[in-house]
């Protein structure tokens, strides 16, 4: 493909090989279509005639799509988007930063080629040998000799809690200065640390040193802050991917489908927890925007919107006499997995079936479209037809979906898909020990792609879809083995700090305790349903809901049972909530 007069390759081992036999460093753009900076990049940098032919004459230039490819932006992020990294033939990178002006970048390309020119043979040499020693580390984690205890989860989970505490901005809320993220799980994790402190929770060990109060707190006012600022766009609904400032005044202004439907389940839980109409006027605010803005005819969600900051800082009327910004029209099925998540949340939040069907809906055309023939999902469709990598992460958030759906619905179908998913990524993705990798072993994978990695986030994400199939099944398997992967990466945890909220949410599941709650009756009963319903919607940091079939004649009724102790069986809905 050429822009702007350069001739990018797209990445694969093609353009390798062709810079091997050029004997050229490779220019490797990573890209995002929402991203300003990536287009001014484009605008004033790539278009540039001396940076045109420079790029062309002494490198192999290969654009990658961070959406598209995250397994490469993890391997070769150089700190944001745009990455200008340089490579050598091998994958090697030889060095690199985000944006750069045209004089910058002018004598960069001269001064890499140059150097690459008089350097190239001991550079593969060294560069090749240093690359192996890295990667062969990066992996490296205590080999645990049994499962997870109890006591150790709640210890790495709570310093997870304790590092939010210490980054949490007294004055402004959120996490850190500016810019500042919304970070989710985050909030997700204060949420479900203060649950395990309401009624009816069993008393356990001081989750680290936050009081439940604190932890609770602080969610409130970031989650207020974000929706009452600037971050959230007050007209079409929908949340900014972050603010560039302290106060949550001035976004970055593209909206993406995944930071949405995480805030999403993020507001639902608030709501369900405090009550507060607030929280579920922003549940159907949010809403709004993904079903308005992003939802496509098929009834899947595209990708994300671009950054138009001209447009968003219009009033309602003006915005309608403008086009409205690009959406990147790319199915991501990870993505698509967490609008199905948010969606379910919305619906126990406000009791709104249609935002239930819309999730759903969402979840049965990715199943479909999505699986290649091995079962698994590719991390995306594009318009042509053409489907991405198959990636640990989308498959785990995937199944988590599958397993919600289940529980919103009673539906054996997704409860029978989640447990076929979930063999299949344990047979797929696993290896040398306990464990995850990011890929598929095989194939073609140039450059740092032949190094598969054992990621926190999508590790700690499968391991909550298996406790929550085990705690569902009653099949004892999937738990050990959740566990086995958690206990691999205490210690690892603690360089992400408060990136490590997935892991500290897997790993309060791990200790426990679990709320489950059966219902029995016709599943096409009024009172069934609404049996189902209330205990699904009612606010606690861990629970399942199991259907279960009733004999004939026998009336509806739930039970509320947490290790081997089941309370007296409920046939008030009104009981559950």
């Amino acid at each position: 493909m050429t822009t702007n007069g350069i001739a990018w390759r797209e990445w694969g081992q093609e353009a390798f090989d062709e810079a091997t036999r050029q004997r050229k460093p490779i220019l490797l753009d990573i890209s995002a279509v929402w991203c300003h900076w990536c287009h001014v990049m484009d605008e004033k940098v790539y278009s540039d005639p001396e940076v045109i032919a420079k790029a062309n004459s002494d490198f192999i230039p290969v654009r990658v799509d961070t959406d598209r490819r995250p397994d490469v932006n993890s391997r070769y992020n150089m700190g944001g988007w745009p990455t200008t990294a340089f490579l050598t033939p091998e994958g090697e990178i030889l060095t690199g930063a985000t944006y750069l002006p045209p004089e910058d970048m002018r004598t960069v390309l001269s001064e890499v080629a140059s150097f690459y020119r008089r350097h190239a043979t001991e550079l593969g040499e060294r560069l090749s040998a240093e690359g192996l020693k890295k990667r062969g580390t990066r992996n490296e984690a205590p080999e645990p000799g049994g499962g997870l205890s109890r006591d150790e989860a709640l210890e790495a989970a709570g310093a997870v809690v304790s590092k939010l505490d210490e980054a949490y901005d007294e004055h402004h809320g959120g996490f850190g200065m500016a810019p500042k993220f919304p970070h989710a799980k985050a909030l997700d994790l204060l949420l479900v640390t203060y649950l395990r402190s309401a009624p009816g929770e069993e008393p356990r060990k001081a989750f680290g040193r936050v009081a439940a109060g604190r932890c609770l707190d602080m969610a409130e006012k970031t989650l207020k802050a974000m929706r009452q600022g600037g971050m959230y766009d007050q007209v079409a609904g929908g949340f900014f991917r972050y603010s560039t400032t302290r106060d949550w005044e001035v976004p970055h202004y593209e909206k993406m489908l995944e930071d949405n439907s995480e805030l999403l389940a993020v507001y639902a839980r608030a709501a369900r927890l405090t009550g507060d109409p607030f929280y579920a006027g922003t549940v159907r605010d949010v809403a709004r925007y993904l079903l308005a803005s992003l939802r496509s005819e098929e009834g899947f969600f595209f990708g994300s919107q671009d950054a138009d900051e001209d447009y968003y800082k219009l009033g309602e009327e003006a915005r309608g006499r403008r086009e409205p910004p690009r959406t990147d029209r790319t199915l991501y099925s990870g993505w698509n997995a967490l609008a199905a998540r948010g969606l379910a949340g919305a619906y126990l939040a406000t009791g709104e079936v249609r935002l239930r069907e819309a999730g759903l809906v969402a979840l049965e055309y990715v199943w479909v479209a999505c699986r290649t023939g091995g079962g698994l999902l590719a991390h995306y469709l594009d318009e042509s037809g053409t489907m991405g990598p198959v990636l640990l992460q989308d498959n785990a958030d995937f199944a988590v979906a599958l397993l919600d759906a289940y529980e919103v619905t009673g539906e054996e179908s997704f409860l029978k898909r989640a447990s076929g998913l979930i063999r299949t990524v344990r047979e797929e993705f696993g290896g040398d020990g306990p464990g995850f990798y990011d890929t598929l072993a095989g194939g073609e994978k140039p450059g740092h792609l032949r190094f598969r990695q054992k990621g926190l986030t999508e590790n700690a994400r499968f391991a909550l879809a298996m406790m929550r199939l085990a705690d569902i099944t009653l099949d004892p398997e999937p738990r050990r083995i959740a566990e086995e992967t958690l206990a691999r990466f205490l210690g690892p945890h603690r360089r992400h700090g408060i990136l490590a909220a997935d892991y500290a949410l897997a790993l309060d599941w791990a200790a426990g305790p679990t709320a489950e709650i059966v219902v029995s009756g016709d599943p096409a009963g009024e009172t069934t349903a609404e049996l189902a319903f209330q205990a699904a919607s009612a606010p606690s940091a861990a629970r399942v809901v199991r259907r279960a079939p009733a004999g004939e004649g026998e009336e509806p009724v739930a039970y509320i049972c947490s290790g081997r102790t089941c309370l007296e069986p409920i046939r008030d809905p009104s009981s559950l909530a």
